[in-house]
């Protein structure tokens, strides 16, 4: 195992990127990914050898650094997801690393890494901002600038994924960061880079600019939901407005509603309204009590009706609206504003 990572190279300290080291590190990658394949008999105990040998640290840093082609990266980051996934051990490791924070829109209140922290090469020591590894994956996913390609905020995406799979600690921990987040940026012009939760339930003319940053964080969102009550039950505790100051306090889920009803209304990108219905079919899904908050909202299940009867959205909209009201009819209860 030492030897395949010792094949890969360093993402900044590479240098040039002739197509030849591209293709070699590429396959050295496809390698290393065949033997973490899911299912596999000995995946576990790879999975563990890798990660002692130092792959974390290669493939964090080739998926991270902005020296390796594309092309690299999203294989480093796909590699990576295989390496954590349904592994507690490496899952558990993998938390603790600091890297440096990626080029995005806002690097500007990223913080400085406890001296305990682990890094993901030692170049990285103190020379320039660091944060947790997972923030840095989240930022690239939701990034709307370059240097970063779908292909890599899509594997960022997936790495993340590897990360809560069958890891309830780790998938709770997750949430609770980006619930936090979130809230200390309630009072900021600006959102931090990594704050999910901001992309999902302020829908407006900045956040529309790149569709697929709301469908990334739509989709990120809903792995953290999957099958999880108590990631649930977090999300549903959130509440958005300042009492205060005379606002009206609606809650997360109400405030998705309304964003998805104002996407389908106004017919904005049609990503953006998949990623609100992916979202909250998984929300829903044997949620009885989220299924009435939801439906505490009339005007939401009419525009789904609506999109539904019209067809005018396009088959992947108006089919998932459909699954949406199927989800709301299954799990209804005679408690709900529109009972069974």
């Amino acid at each position: 195992m030492s030897r395949l990572v010792n094949v890969l190279p360093l993402g900044d300290n590479a240098g040039h990127w002739p197509p030849q080291r591209s293709n070699n590190t590429i396959l050295a990658l496809a390698v290393t990914r065949i033997l973490i394949s899911k299912g596999g008999v000995g995946t576990i105990n790879n999975q563990e050898a890798l990660a002692q040998s130092g792959a974390i640290n290669k493939m964090i840093d080739l998926g991270i650094s902005h020296d390796p082609p594309s092309t690299v990266s999203a294989a480093a980051l796909h590699a990576c997801a295989d390496l954590l996934r349904g592994n507690y051990n490496v899952q558990a490791y993998f938390s603790t690393f600091l890297v440096a924070s990626p080029v995005t829109a806002d690097n500007s209140r990223t913080s400085s890494p406890a001296p305990s922290k682990r890094t993901s090469s030692e170049k990285l020591g103190g020379q320039q901002p660091q944060i947790l590894v997972l923030d840095a994956l989240l930022a690239m996913a939701l990034t709307s600038v370059a240097p970063y390609t779908y292909d890599q905020r899509l594997a960022a995406s997936q790495c993340i994924q590897g990360f809560i799979h069958n890891n309830a600690e780790g998938r709770e921990g997750l949430l609770d960061r980006i619930i936090k987040t979130y809230q200390d940026d309630q009072h900021l012009e600006t959102p931090q880079s990594h704050n999910l939760l901001y992309y999902i339930l302020n829908l407006d003319e900045t956040t529309r600019k790149d569709p697929y940053r709301v469908w990334f964080a739509c989709t990120i969102l809903l792995h953290l939901l999957h099958s999880s009550e108590g990631a649930k039950e977090m999300m549903r505790k959130i509440s958005i407005g300042d009492t205060a100051s005379g606002e009206e306090s609606v809650s997360a889920l109400q405030q998705i509603n309304a964003n998805l009803s104002s996407t389908l209304l106004n017919s904005y990108d049609a990503r953006i309204a998949v990623g609100y219905l992916m979202l909250l079919t998984i929300w829903l899904y044997e949620d009885k009590q989220s299924v009435v908050e939801f439906l505490e909202e009339g005007s939401g299940i009419q525009t789904l009706v609506g999109c539904v009867a019209q067809g005018r959205d396009g088959i992947y909209v108006t089919g998932l609206a459909a699954i949406l009201l199927g989800v709301c009819i299954d799990f209804n209860s005679t408690t709900s504003p529109i009972p069974p």
